[in-house]
């Protein structure tokens, strides 16, 4: 069963702090600036959601902030006003 158009419902570990220093500390050296770095890991999330055929998926920390990534493909952009910058 595809799991297009349905948020990943997953449950999975709290992220350390460790790995995250660990993933922006690799951004940093990878990158020129903190927007090159943001686009970078954009393109990542794109890739693995792509990959597990997933269209959204949220991440919340334990005080409550988070983040809802939402991939959109060539073929679902239709008149939608553009935002965030071209990765390709």
């Amino acid at each position: 069963m595809s799991n297009r158009n349905k948020k990943n419902k997953q449950r999975s570990q709290p992220v350390t702090p460790d790995a995250i220093m660990a993933v922006v500390r690799t951004l940093e050296s990878h990158t020129s600036g903190p927007h090159e770095a943001l686009m970078v890991l954009a393109a990542t999330a794109h890739s693995f959601m792509t990959s597990l055929d997933i269209d959204c998926i949220e991440s919340r920390t334990s005080d409550g902030h988070g983040i809802t990534l939402t991939r959109t493909d060539d073929d679902d952009v239709g008149d939608e006003q553009e935002t965030g910058s071209k990765l390709h």
